[in-house]
Order: C-alpha cells, then structure tokens, then sequence
C-alpha cells in the first residue's frame, strides 16, 4: 500500500518503521544506529517499511528530473512548523513520567500565555530565533496552512516525523492536524527531514548547482553571503544571487521579485518556519525552491557541519568532532567504534 489512494486517517498509515541510512553516510549509521535517543538514529515514520537509501534516491531524482521551468517546493517540517500548529510540548525524556513532562508543558504555556515568554519561539543559537506575538502567530498560522497545503500537492515535504524525544510528543495529534486542513501526504510528496541535510551535505549537490543560475534566499550576516556565492561557484554555478530575508519574521516577508534575475534554475531558501512562504512568493520564477535552512550556514562556515546529524559525509566523518552528543554518550561511542575517520 503506497499511502496515495488509502482514505484512512494519516495516523493510521503511518508508522515509525524506517532506519535511517543514507548514502554516503554509512559512518553515521555504523556509530549511531543502536542509539535510540539520538537525532540521527530514530526511525522515520512512513507507510510501510523501506530501505531509507532507496526512498531517499527516488526522491533525490524526482527533484532533479522535475519539469523544467515549473515551480516545484522542497520544504522541510520540523519542531517549528509543529509548535505553530499545536503549541509547544516539552520532550518526553527517558526516566520522566508523562505526568511530568506534561506538567512542563503546561507551564511554558502558561508562561506565553501571561507574556513570561515568547508566544512563539523556534530556532537556534547556531543561526537565529523566531519569536511571534499572539496577534502574528494567527496570521503566521493562516499564511502557513495555506503554503503548506499547496506545497503538498506540487512538491515535496520534508518532514520530522521521527520517533525520538523533541518529536514523537507531536504525533499523531500533528497527522490530524494534517488531515483537518487537506493537507496531502503520500509516498509521491514526502521526504525524511534529514535526507535533505545528506543531499546538501553530499556530493550530489553538484548535480543540482552545476550549469544552473542559483539564488540565495536567506538572512546574511557577516560575510555569509560572500561565502556562499563561493561555494556555489566551485561547485560549478552558472550565476548566484543572493536575496536577504528577514532573520526573525521571515514568514511575513513580501519578497521584491523585480530584485532577483527571473533566469533561476534552483533556489536555496533559509527562513525558518517562514520558508513555506518565501517558497510560494518565488513560483513566478518557475525554480526548484529547496528549503536548505540550517545546510545554508554549514556550507557557509564548515566548523557548524559537527553540530547536526548528517552533516559530514564518510570522506570527512570523525566521530571525536561530533557536537549533537553528550559527553558520556561521545566517550561510549568513541570507546566502541574509535572516530571512525579514514
């Protein structure tokens, strides 16, 4: 059963019942692959179960052979999109009762709720937060149902849908969520979340930047933007814009299409929860629009490759430079398969 023509509400079709493994990152699989708590060890959820390196090389090669000169949407869901749907929800942490952590919850929404905090918060110190007022959140919610659902019908959804702590406590109130708002998911439109990091991170993203006009739509700090031109351009770019976005509040950008040369083969768009709708506002350039987010700073600065799963392929692997792990986590690792680097 492919997940397409099965009327069946979407959190009875789906199942936590994919290893990930992608190619090129046989290392990340060897190390992690009996660390259940880890980012890069969890199982994907999907509609039957499937070798992760087939499913993610049929995706890869639906993008490349995408019909020229038509708009098609790569946009990645994670803990973002699933708090501005459903509120944020403390991790289920092992050892910590449900109660528990339920508790937290609440307390952190009582805390947005008085203005304690944020009522939205998404992201990181490796690049930037998002944070919304309640009055943004509504607009940012309508804008992003809307996105999202057209994203699914004419492209790909990159999706979190794994079954670790910071994740699972989503589902399957989020595959509701999905199915209340038409919001389409099926063996044709979806990807695994981190299959997006291994694609940015490996070889193959020469096959989609050699010979094309790139552009760059993402906030720039520094002398980010010079060095990504760089690095598009070694890898074989015809030509490579760049377009600033707002670092926060990128969901309410009004991009300024007579700014961008209308001759782009493939757009690479970090904007956090706000990407869906960079993505829908760049449809008249009839792009591919891959949202790349974290991928865009790892290329820009190398050292940010160890902070995240799935950044450094096996030609420069080295299990001692992992920073996703804690300490004692790293030295059983390390004590069990060494770095691992050639």
């Amino acid at each position: 059963m492919t997940g397409t023509n099965d009327n069946r509400p979407l959190r009875q079709r789906l199942s936590p019942c994919v290893e990930q493994r992608y190619p090129e990152f046989e290392k990340h699989y060897r190390a992690f692959s009996d660390s259940n708590a880890l980012r890069g060890a969890a199982r994907a959820y999907y509609f039957h179960p499937i070798d992760c390196r087939d499913w993610h090389n049929r995706m890869v090669q639906t993008m490349l052979t995408r019909q020229p000169g038509k708009h098609f949407p790569v946009f990645r869901m994670s803990h973002g999109e699933f708090m501005l749907a459903l509120g944020y929800r403390y991790p289920r942490h092992v050892g910590k009762s449900k109660l528990w952590c339920d508790s937290i919850t609440l307390y952190h929404r009582l805390r947005r709720w008085t203005g304690l905090e944020p009522a939205f918060r998404s992201g990181s110190h490796l690049n930037s937060f998002e944070e919304f007022t309640k009055q943004e959140i509504a607009v940012a919610e309508k804008a992003y149902i809307a996105n999202l659902a057209s994203i699914s019908r004419e492209g790909i959804l990159a999706a979190a849908f794994y079954d670790n702590p910071g994740f699972s406590e989503y589902f399957p109130d989020f595959f509701d969520w999905m199915d209340r708002r038409g919001i389409v998911l099926n063996t044709e439109n979806y990807l695994p979340f981190y299959s997006v990091y291994a694609l940015i991170a490996g070889t193959r993203l020469r096959e989609f930047v050699q010979d094309r006009h790139v552009l760059i739509a993402t906030s720039f700090r520094d002398d980010k933007a010079e060095r990504l031109t760089q690095v598009f351009t070694k890898l074989g770019a015809r030509t490579v814009q760049c377009y600033a976005t707002h670092p926060s509040k990128a969901i309410f950008d009004r991009i300024d299409l007579s700014r961008i040369d209308s001759s782009v083969d493939v757009a690479f768009v970090g904007a956090g929860v706000g990407a869906a709708a960079v993505i829908e506002q760049l449809r008249p350039l009839g792009a591919l629009c891959i949202d790349a987010g974290f991928c865009l700073d790892m290329l820009a600065y190398p050292e940010l490759r160890w902070e995240r799963p799935f950044c450094a392929p096996d030609s420069m692997f080295d299990l001692s430079k992992v920073k996703f792990l804690g300490e004692a986590r790293k030295t059983q690792l390390l004590a069990k398969h060494g770095t691992l680097a050639d």
